[in-house]
C-alpha cells in the first residue's frame, strides 16, 4: 500500500491503462467522425436528435453564460473537441479569447483550424496558472473522470477561474443512463465509457467555492426519446415535433431530475 493520500502502484498503473485506452478510443473516434456532431455526442441517436442536443448545449452556453462575461473574456473550452461549442461562442461574441483543451490530438488540430488555439492535455493536469480564466465551459467532460476522483478534479479546476468567474457544466444524468442501459443493453457498445451524475452529486461537486446561478435540462425531449426514435423514419413529422419539444424544454427545463443532459452554471465566490 502507498502512503496516505498516495495511489498505490498497481492502482496507478490501472488508472494509467484506463486513461491510455480512453484516449485511444477518442483518437479513433475523432479520426472517424472529424467535424460531425455524432463524434462527440451519441452514436446511438439519429442525426436529428444529436442536432437537438447540440442546439440545447449552444442555447445554454450562449444564452446563460455569455451575457455574464466581460469584454475580451478569457474562456477555457474544456474537452473542446473539434470546436462544436467554441464556434457557437465566437459566432455570438467575437471578442472572446478562447483556449481549447482536449486529449485527442485530431480534435486539438481541428479546434485550431476551426476556432482558436488549443492545448492537448489531460483535464486533470492542466498547464494553466491560477486565475487564468473568466469562465470555464465543460460539456460532457467530467463524466470521464471516475466518481471517486471528481471532487479532486474540481479542486484543481476551480482555482483556474478568476474570483467572480463562471463555471458551466453539462453532463449526462446517471439515472437516465441506467434506464437506457436496461431498455437497450446494446447501446453500451456505442459509448466511449464514462458515467453520468446523480442529481445530488451534480449539485454538490463544486463545493462552497461555487455559488449556483442556474440549472436545467431537457426533460421533455428525454421523456419523448422512445417516440422520437420511432419517428426517425418520418422526418417530415419528426421535425415539427422536435421544434415543439424545444419550446417546451425551454419552458420546463428546470424540471431536470429526469433529463438526458443537465446543465449547471455557477460563479466562483472564494
Amino acid at each position: 500500500m502507498g502512503e496516505e493520500g498516495e495511489i498505490a502502484v498497481p492502482e496507478r498503473e490501472q488508472a494509467g491503462a484506463r486513461f491510455t485506452d480512453l484516449r485511444a478510443r477518442w483518437e479513433n473516434r475523432a479520426a472517424e467522425y472529424q467535424d460531425a456532431p455524432v463524434g462527440v455526442l451519441f452514436r446511438g441517436l439519429a442525426p436529428a436528435l444529436n442536432r437537438y442536443l447540440h442546439r440545447f448545449h449552444a442555447r445554454v452556453v450562449c444564452g446563460q453564460l455569455l451575457p455574464l462575461l466581460p469584454q475580451g473574456a478569457r474562456v477555457l473550452d474544456l474537452g473542446c473537441g473539434y470546436g462544436r461549442i467554441g464556434q457557437e461562442m465566437l459566432g455570438h461574441r467575437t471578442d472572446l479569447c478562447l483556449t481549447g483543451v482536449d486529449f485527442a490530438w485530431p480534435y486539438c488540430r481541428r479546434y485550431q483550424q476551426n476556432v482558436a488555439g488549443s492545448v492537448c492535455a489531460d483535464a486533470a493536469r492542466l498547464p494553466f496558472a491560477a486565475g487564468s480564466f473568466d469562465a470555464i465551459v465543460a460539456i460532457t467532460v467530467l463524466m470521464y473522470v471516475s466518481p471517486a476522483s471528481r471532487s479532486a478534479m474540481m479542486a484543481q479546476l476551480i482555482p483556474l477561474l478568476k474570483p467572480g468567474g463562471q463555471l458551466l457544466m453539462i453532463e449526462p444524468a446517471q439515472e437516465v443512463l441506467e434506464i437506457i442501459a436496461r431498455l437497450r443493453p446494446a447501446s453500451a457498445g456505442h459509448t466511449t465509457g464514462g458515467s453520468g451524475f446523480g442529481m445530488r452529486e451534480f449539485h454538490s461537486i463544486t463545493g462552497p467555492e461555487i455559488m449556483m446561478l442556474g440549472a436545467g435540462g431537457v426533460p421533455v425531449f428525454t421523456a419523448m426519446l422512445p417516440v422520437l426514435q420511432l419517428l426517425n423514419r418520418f422526418p417530415r413529422t419528426q421535425g415539427p415535433v422536435l421544434a415543439m419539444l424545444e419550446r417546451l424544454d425551454v419552458q420546463f427545463g428546470a424540471l431536470n431530475r429526469w433529463s438526458l443532459h443537465r446543465w449547471l452554471l455557477g460563479q466562483r465566490v472564494l
